[in-house]
């Protein structure tokens, strides 16, 4: 058989909801994803048809998933304002060689995929319809027993299968659980044992988060047991030295529970911000005002140094509004010729009353100017979520 590529966009004429609205209800998985997806690209005019289903339906899961399209329809309509329509791929292949799918769906979704120490030749059998570009990559690294990394070089599929965690696709994200880390705690007069939740929010190379990136993600409503009892805990004071993999292009932070026998379900929203109006900021390098001022900020350079091996500066911002650290964006050094010489991010330090960050620059460079993007308006993407069936070491 030949291998079926198409490509579409989150668009579908509005029609009877009705056949939709009981596939929402089957037994089947698959089904009930695909019937989501399709009354998802209905748009928001079916957002009354939703709700009065949701007020005559008896059935608490039919009514859990109503809710999530209630809630999820208006947010993706307003990413593709701001971001286009979400890309979705529709693949079939029977027993395809790896390398030939990987080849295509690569092409299809605009990204460079590759194997690592896996067999080109490998069989594949995959059926996508209008699958998103984390759906694509979760259900091929499935079938073919693999895992991939998305790295800023390209996706790259390799031995070893993927933890089965749950995962919830909304649009150009993936939210999961990066880890989930059974931690036994033994020093003299301590014996703790607690658990490790990273949830962790993935979203496509093309977008470009700000802010968010230190512990302000995750708003956790609650994560319970299979009995319904809230199995949060305090951070245990060993828990300062207990690292976990950070991906790129993707967000986390890590929560504490107590270890328990059973799967436990989290619940909770994550937040993603984005710019929407970067502000270029320029600060003279030498002087008595060496300051700046947004309506949220003051900004002034708390050092500034020439030596035989590069030329730093210090920016310093009095106050910390929320992801400020990382609204500041690409940061130059203007010579006195007009050149920009781009600054390279050293050490940084952030506080209650502000941050300090470091960048450095070419050896010889004699600055007249600091000049650096400011994103002065952000867009927030709230993800509601559920995940359910985690199991705890």
């Amino acid at each position: 058989m030949m291998l079926a590529l198409v490509l579409s966009v989150l668009f579908q004429s509005q029609s009877d909801p009705g056949p939709l609205l009981e596939r929402l209800r089957s037994d089947s998985v698959v089904e009930r994803e695909e019937a989501g997806r399709s009354l998802e690209r209905l748009g928001p005019g079916i957002i009354d048809r939703l709700k009065k289903e949701l007020e005559a339906n008896p059935d608490l899961e039919t009514k859990f998933r109503l809710r999530q399209l209630i809630e999820r329809i208006p947010k993706i309509a307003e990413l593709a304002k701001v971001y286009g329509p979400t890309r979705r791929v529709t693949l079939s292949a029977h027993d395809r060689p790896l390398s030939e799918v990987t080849s295509e769906l690569g092409k299809a979704l605009e990204e460079s995929i590759g194997i690592e120490d896996l067999d080109p030749g490998q069989a594949v059998t995959l059926d996508l319809k209008e699958a998103t570009l984390w759906e694509a990559l979760d259900r091929l690294a499935k079938t073919t027993k693999t895992s991939y990394a998305y790295l800023p070089s390209g996706i790259r599929f390799k031995k070893g299968e993927m933890t089965d965690l749950p995962v919830l696709y909304f649009e150009q994200f993936r939210i999961s659980l990066a880890e989930v880390k059974y931690v036994d705690h033994r020093s003299p007069g301590v014996s703790e044992a607690a658990v490790l939740l990273a949830p962790e929010v993935a979203f496509q190379r093309n977008l470009k988060p700000t802010g968010g990136k230190w512990g302000n993600t995750f708003a956790i409503e609650s994560i319970q047991d299979a009995a319904g009892a809230d199995v949060r805990c305090k951070a245990p004071a060993w828990a300062s030295g207990i690292n976990f993999a950070r991906q790129p292009f993707s967000l986390q932070q890590h929560f504490f529970v107590r270890p328990v026998g059973g799967p436990v379900t989290i619940q909770g929203t994550a937040t993603v911000a984005f710019s929407q109006e970067n502000r270029e900021i320029a600060i003279a390098v030498k002087g008595e005002n060496r300051e700046a001022e947004t309506p949220e900020v003051k900004f002034s350079l708390g050092g500034y140094t020439e030596t035989p091996a590069a030329t730093t500066i210090t920016l310093k911002a009095d106050s910390l509004v929320p992801g400020s650290y990382e609204r500041v964006k690409s940061v130059w050094l203007l010579d006195h010729s007009g050149k920009r010489h781009r600054g390279s991010p050293g050490r940084g330090e952030i506080g209650p009353g502000g941050f300090t960050h470091e960048f450095s620059f070419p050896a010889g460079v004699t600055g007249k100017e600091v000049v650096f993007e400011w994103a002065a308006t952000l867009r927030p993407v709230e993800i509601p979520f559920r995940l359910t069936g985690i199991r705890i070491p």
